[in-house]
């Protein structure tokens, strides 16, 4: 089932937001584009964000992948 493209971008917003405050992470900005959607695209807006708010998120992210990554024999 796809869904229209407001519904969509609202949901991606959402997981993205919870996945953050998991970590402890607002972005302050976070909604969905506006113009996107009427445009028919499920676009989300992160928007700007303080410096150490994107350091926390690139933290995270860095540490989700060295989860992820294989380990050396």
């Amino acid at each position: 089932m796809t869904l229209p493209p407001r519904a969509e971008a609202e949901a991606a917003a959402n997981e993205l937001r919870e996945a953050c405050a998991l970590h402890g992470i607002t972005l302050p900005a976070l909604g969905i584009d506006v113009a996107g959607v009427a445009a028919g695209f499920p676009l989300v807006q992160l928007g700007p964000a303080p410096a150490e708010t994107v350091r926390l998120l690139a933290a995270a992210l860095r540490q989700a992948a060295d989860a992820n990554s294989p380990s050396e024999p």
